[in-house]
């Protein structure tokens, strides 16, 4: 009998106050859960805002940097254009004035052969007159 009283104990229904009191826990966590849930929502909204925002941002720079690496890229070609227009240039003078040098360096060869064909009949005449051909001055006379 005792076992029996023990086991009907055990086995019985929970009496209603202690019942109560635990579904007023379980709705009171079930209640916080709830709210849990709308917080955790809420900061996920939150930062899927503020990501968003972020990527937009990431976005119009992105954007912005294009069409600046476009001019950019348009001024170098433009540049390289005019460089090489000018090396173009520079070599077209830099042949001009080799052909000048070498056409001042023709003439000193002729005027030196003219010179030297001079001093020749110079000296020709100065042997036929008599005069010494080391100077002009007849004290030179060795």
């Amino acid at each position: 009998m005792f076992f029996g009283a023990v086991g009907g104990a055990v086995l019985a229904p929970q009496p209603a106050g202690a019942v109560s009191k635990e579904m007023i826990e379980l709705q009171q966590q079930v209640g916080q859960l709830l709210q849990g849930q709308q917080d955790l929502r809420s900061t996920v909204d939150t930062n899927n805002a503020t990501l968003r925002t972020l990527v937009q941002q990431s976005l119009d720079s992105v954007n912005r940097l294009s069409g600046e690496m476009a001019s950019v890229q348009k001024t170098v070609q433009e540049v390289q254009a005019n460089t090489g227009s000018r090396i173009d240039t520079i070599g077209q003078q830099t042949q001009g004035l080799s052909d000048n040098v070498q056409d001042v360096q023709a003439r000193v060869g002729k005027l030196s052969q003219q010179l030297t064909g001079l001093r020749g009949r110079r000296s020709g005449r100065r042997a036929v007159a008599g005069r010494p051909t080391t100077g002009c001055h007849p004290t030179d006379r060795g």
